[in-house]
């Protein structure tokens, strides 16, 4: 049941253009006073297994997928062997390119955890921040020499405007934060309810059936976001995109000419909501083209091969670059 109520829902992420979606683990028995083989075992199997399946139901699709091996795990009492074993057994089966690590929250036996990765680092860090002006600066600062690498906000409260105006004023004072993405927990600055759960409140589950549950957050969202493999080879420039609301817009493909192993020339595909790549362009030099049809609230992907000759058919190998890609 829970493996059938997953593939619908990430069916339903991919039919709409999502540019992310996010897998967490909260194993709460893991932290353990002595080493717990058979509980590990268990633990990594779920893991293992739920990222086979998400995978081959995402294989394809424009969505991203980034997974959180253990929701506040980092520094975590007794969560250190854990922690280090999960990281080892992921990074050796599946990398690092779709992972935050463990997420953790911003005070200084958590943060005392970012030691555990050891020599393989997340390429992004996750946190759970309550009170920005307070802790997101601490958090970004004891990353040291990561601090130049992509943060999320795991959590925080639901659509608050308190919240927003403390971004803001932080990212402004901060711009060195590469803040990337800020997740609303279901949760309000209301005061706790007796005898329900205070982390999950009613008005922000109510809220998300509304048009209005991102609004408070929505000023911070960049207009034009763009995720690229190499920016050496292929990125994009806003024409019109941000400062209009014509619909399609436009935006300028950055293409290098970088020929390697006889393949001479360029070939960009691109698909889109439909899934179906199409060719956008073919040539043998560096260029710079207008894509005038990007569709507001729709997500792209770019492909950038090097070829031959230009065929006009997608190559069955892997592209040389690629830029997912979506305009609000």
């Amino acid at each position: 049941m829970q493996q059938a109520n997953l593939v619908a829902i990430l069916n339903q992420v991919r039919a709409a253009g999502f540019r992310t979606v996010v897998i967490r683990f909260a194993d709460y028995d893991a932290g353990y006073a002595s080493w717990q083989e058979a509980k590990y075992q268990k633990a990594w199997n779920l893991i293992a297994n739920t990222h086979r399946l998400v995978q081959q139901q995402m294989s394809g699709g424009l969505t991203n997928v980034l997974y959180d091996l253990g929701c506040e795990a980092l520094g975590g009492t007794n969560m250190q062997a854990y922690v280090q074993r999960l990281w080892s057994d992921y990074t050796f089966s599946f990398g690092n390119d779709d992972t935050v690590g463990f997420s953790t929250i911003p005070d200084a036996a958590h943060l005392a955890g970012l030691s555990w990765y050891g020599q393989v680092k997340p390429k992004i860090y996750a946190f759970d921040v309550y009170n920005v002006e307070r802790d997101l600066v601490p958090a970004w600062q004891a990353l040291g020499s990561e601090g130049g690498k992509p943060i999320m906000l795991m959590e925080t409260y639901q659509n608050d405007s308190v919240t927003e105006g403390e971004l803001q004023t932080v990212l402004e004072a901060n711009p060195q934060i590469n803040l990337i993405a800020v997740n609303q927990w279901p949760n309000t600055r209301a005061v706790e309810c007796s005898g329900c759960d205070p982390a999950v409140r009613t008005a922000a589950i109510q809220l998300l059936n509304t048009t209005t549950q991102l609004s408070n957050y929505a000023p911070l969202a960049d207009r034009v976001v763009t995720d690229n493999s190499d920016d050496s080879l292929l990125s994009f420039s806003d024409v019109n995109c941000a400062s209009t609301t014509s619909n399609p817009c436009t935006l300028q493909a950055n293409m290098a000419y970088a020929p390697a192993n006889g393949m001479q020339d360029i070939e960009l595909f691109v698909s889109g909501p439909d899934g179906v790549r199409k060719l956008v362009t073919c040539g043998g030099l560096a260029t710079n083209i207008n894509i005038p049809w990007i569709v507001r609230n729709s997500t792209y992907r770019f492909e950038y091969y090097r070829v031959s000759a230009c065929l006009n058919d997608v190559p069955s190998r892997q592209a040389d670059a690629t830029t997912i890609l979506s305009v609000r």
